[in-house]
């Protein structure tokens, strides 16, 4: 089936970048080593550079796992990176630059880097143009197909689909014979398949032709070739994942939100631990004199601990610094005429915050033991901010799908204006990252959260 044939292009996709990189490395070294004199050779060697070439090939594996996840048309991922490949090769650097800096590592040729930079974009270049392409033909999986269209009259999703264009495609060879309609021309339905060589039809769902649609699937059962439906046509309006999943012999279509489907979800929750890990003795540091000045302005603990809706609404307990006087649930109770935020409970100048912890909530550096909750797995570093349990209860329907996906320290509102944003308007931005996310989205994130800290913008 094409979704088999598909996952075996992305594959080798993974492994021709792979193969790229490691050609690109080795020249890189090779010409730089014997290039230099003789005296100096000594630094080029793979005790160095090793580690480096393992991870650079790490990098791209990654990289391609995430791009593949994000990208539901073949033919426009390689089309893309054809226009992009400047943009994987600077990430890898980026990250290679980073690499070098905390392994304070023992590489000191700029001119291999550089080399490698050069080597990286050509070889990237012609694996997307000539190898990919050559070795799906070898092997026999270009995937080539003649199509039937079957629909109603005035069809727009037939029409949509008639109107696409197939003309560069390394990977399919689609090109649609015919186009007819339930009304006139069903009848020859057969006819046309063993005429016209057909060996794909699609049908779009029409109730009023139930019958002949079931009927159509069936010819095409008997002359053993592909039928499909065209589940738009069917719930034109779901916005979902639509998947065929089987318990036993029983056969369901399935609706799932879009984020629960991607791998590339998985991945980011692994960096998540992973740069949690990496930061902690910075964190540790800075958590050191802050807890010493919450200890001496005011009385109570340290950590403040409270339960809010993880996941899928699963409740958890959240770490932060304390920030407010021990009394201030009791004064709570008075200040709820003074709020103006629609479900969550903010004050622009709240009485029951403690000097040091209006100077913690500017700068958010409250939020930093929430890295604790990364590392349990309860928490992402970026995404929707967790909500209580009362908040809940205050929820509308639309409101529930930020529920959708971990709830993380920062998020896309916290970017635009902190506080200052209006409940309803911080859920639609919840749900457009949610709908929206990518690991470039995160980064886009987290650099516009810098001036926004720095200024303090809408922090109370």
């Amino acid at each position: 089936m094409i979704n088999e044939r598909i996952r075996t292009i992305k594959l080798l996709i993974i492994v021709s970048d792979v193969l790229a990189t490691l050609t690109a490395f080795l020249l890189a070294f090779f010409l730089r080593k014997y290039t230099m004199s003789t005296d100096l050779r000594y630094i080029m060697n793979f005790n160095n550079y090793g580690l480096l070439a393992t991870t650079s090939l790490l990098f791209i594996v990654i990289y391609d796992i995430i791009d593949l996840a994000n990208s539901d048309n073949i033919t426009f991922y390689i089309t893309k990176k054809r226009v992009n490949m400047f943009q994987q090769s600077s990430i890898l650097f980026l990250f290679i630059a980073l690499y070098l800096y905390f392994a304070r590592s023992l590489i000191q040729s700029r001119l291999f880097l550089i080399y490698f930079f050069l080597f990286l974009n050509i070889f990237l270049l012609l694996a997307k143009i000539f190898f990919i392409p050559w070795l799906v033909k070898l092997i026999g999986m270009r995937i080539d197909k003649r199509i039937l269209l079957v629909g109603s009259h005035n069809d727009h999703t037939i029409k949509e689909i008639s109107n696409t264009d197939f003309s560069f495609n390394p990977f399919f060879s689609q090109k649609i014979i015919k186009t007819i309609s339930y009304k006139k021309d069903f009848k020859n339905l057969p006819k046309i398949i063993k005429t016209k060589n057909i060996n794909w039809v699609i049908f779009s769902y029409d109730p009023l032709f139930n019958d002949m649609l079931s009927q159509g699937i069936k010819f095409c059962e008997e002359m053993g070739i592909s039928s499909s439906v065209v589940l738009k046509t069917i719930f034109p309006n779901t916005e979902s994942i639509m998947d065929i999943e089987k318990i036993n012999d029983v056969s369901f279509l399935s609706f799932s939100p879009k984020i629960s489907h991607k791998i590339s979800i998985a991945i980011k929750y692994l960096l998540d631990r992973i740069i949690a890990i990496l930061i902690s003795p910075i964190l540790l540091i800075a958590a050191i004199p802050i807890m010493l000045l919450i200890k001496i302005d005011s009385e109570g603990p340290i950590f403040f601990r409270q339960k809010r809706l993880g996941m899928n609404g699963k409740l958890f307990t959240m770490y932060k610094f304390r920030t407010m006087y021990m009394d201030a649930e009791r004064k709570k109770r008075k200040l709820k005429n003074y709020n103006r935020n629609k479900v969550i409970f903010k004050l622009k100048d709240d009485p029951r915050i403690t000097r040091v912890g209006k100077i913690l909530r500017r700068y958010s550096l409250d939020e930093i033991p929430q890295f604790i909750n990364v590392l349990r797995g309860e928490m992402s570093i970026i995404g929707p901010r967790p909500h209580l349990y009362n908040e809940y209860s205050e929820y509308e329907f639309w409101h529930v799908r930020r529920l959708s996906m971990k709830p993380g320290i920062a998020c896309l509102w916290q970017a635009e204006g902190r506080s200052d944003i209006d409940f309803d308007r911080g859920v639609k931005m919840d749900l457009f990252y949610i709908d929206n996310w990518s690991i470039l989205l995160d980064i886009k994130i987290a650099l516009r959260l810098i001036p926004a800290i720095i200024t303090g913008k809408g922090a109370y």
